[in-house]
């Protein structure tokens, strides 16, 4: 079945504008392996949303998401990009509580020791009150962002080669938070609601240069049509 409609919302400010963003590879990487990777829930239904920016857009319709400043859809991929801490490109249309989100994850190659790719939730329009978990090669750490400023949560070590795509999820429900990487609970931490809107995004603690997610086959769920598998 076609995805549903949606319509296209803002995406946030949250970082200055990227110059000059570099041309990563044209798909995800090449030499990587071709893993049919086994989702980490069950749906009863037919996903809440699904997403395989699956063609180029120059610019954003009502069914596309909000392009921004270091925010493109280009070779079947949602491409974020920053100079400067964080950057998110929120969901066009869904607005949940509860949720489970998975989403192939790839950092670009060469600033892998300082790229984060984020999933976020929460209140995104005006990004003040949130949760987010970054992933990197070497730990997995959520946060929350209260009046703008970052307070940890939780860490824990994960050795994932995200040069590679890795399919990744989060399971939000009753405040707990659930953390999967290729079918695998890595993390789990409780957390308060902050809102109802889900983002993908990068955060970069480069002092120089520029860090860049790529994220592929997206696919939520609202948790009163899920089983998960733990």
């Amino acid at each position: 079945l076609p995805p549903p409609s949606v319509t296209a919302t803002a995406t946030p400010e949250v970082s200055p504008e990227v110059a000059d963003t570099p041309t990563p590879t044209a798909d995800m990487q090449s030499t990587c392996p071709d893993v049919r990777l086994t989702p980490t829930s069950e749906a009863t239904s037919e996903p809440f949303y699904r997403e395989t920016f699956d063609s180029d857009r120059v610019e954003p319709d009502e069914h596309a998401w909000a392009m921004g400043p270091g925010v493109v859809i280009a070779d079947g991929q949602l491409q974020v990009s920053s100079m400067d801490r964080i950057r998110l490109a929120t969901v066009p249309d869904v607005h949940l509580e509860q949720f489970s989100l998975e989403v192939d994850t790839r950092l670009f190659e060469v600033s892998t020791n300082r790229t984060n790719a984020i999933i976020a939730f929460g209140t995104l329009d005006t990004p003040t009150e949130y949760n987010f978990v970054t992933f990197n090669n070497e730990r997995i750490d959520i946060y929350e962002m209260q009046n703008g400023r970052e307070r940890f949560i939780s860490s824990s070590q994960s050795l994932v080669d995200f040069s590679c795509p890795q399919h990744v999820a989060v399971v939000f429900q009753n405040g707990q938070i659930e953390i999967y990487v290729n079918g695998s609970i890595q993390s789990l931490a409780q957390v308060s609601v902050k809102g109802d809107q889900l983002g993908l995004g990068v955060l970069y603690r480069g002092e120089a240069g520029i860090g860049q997610v790529f994220f592929d086959n997206l696919v939520i769920e609202a948790f009163d049509a899920l089983q998960v598998n733990n």
